[in-house]
Order: structure tokens, then sequence, then C-alpha cells
């Protein structure tokens, strides 16, 4: 249950910087802040038809990929939580490995560097 918390916290904590940094007229380190809506209000001006269409195009892809991991996701989790029976530590390696790639090359990299003929040596 703490899990679940500290995971809608840290969750609430971005979303809540992102809308204030929203409203933000100048957000570069040292600046004074000043919250207005002259950003928002851009959107509504001719100036602001490349945000506009960057907006739908992020919204648009959001929406896409989240439709798409859902129909692939779930017959797969589906399947492997209630009929695979046999070798089921397997096909969860098998699934999870795509998420080890970054974490390899970083260690690889990291080898690479610190060996005894290395980089840094």
């Amino acid at each position: 249950m703490s899990a679940i918390l500290f995971v809608v916290a840290m969750l609430l904590v971005s979303v809540v910087t992102l809308v204030a940094q929203s409203f933000w007229v100048d957000a570069r380190p040292g600046a004074a802040v000043q919250y207005t809506l002259d950003n928002y209000a851009m959107l509504l001006t001719p100036e602001g038809e490349m945000y506009r269409v960057q907006l739908g195009r992020s919204l648009w892809m959001s929406l896409v990929m989240t439709v798409s991991v859902i129909l692939f996701t779930y017959p797969i989790a589906y399947v492997l939580a209630f009929h695979v029976h046999k070798h089921k530590i397997f096909w969860l390696i098998v699934i999870t490995i795509p998420f080890w790639t970054s974490y390899l090359l970083r260690v690889f990299s990291w080898k690479v560097i610190l060996q005894h003929e290395g980089v840094l040596n």
C-alpha cells in the first residue's frame, strides 16, 4: 500500500510541477518567476499554430500508443496469468529481456571505460 501511495505522490508532484511551469513567463534559471496566462492565450493566436499542431500530434500519438499497448499486452498478460502453468518463469523472462537493454549497455560501456587498457587508463 505504501508503494502505491509513493507512486501516486511522485506522479502528482510531477504533474503539479508541469502545470505550475506552464504558467511561468520566463523559466530560465535565476529569472524572476511570474505567473500569467500568456502562454495559454498564445495558443489562440495565429502565432500559436505550430504549438496547436504539436499538441494535437502529441495527444494523437499518446492515444494511439495507449490503445495499441492495451490491445497487444492485455491478451498476453491474461494468457500468461491464467493459462500458462508450465515454464511460466521462462516466458516472464523472455518478455522482460527488452527492458534490460539500456542497463546492459551501460554496464558494458563502463566495462570498456574502466578496464586496464580502457579509455580512462
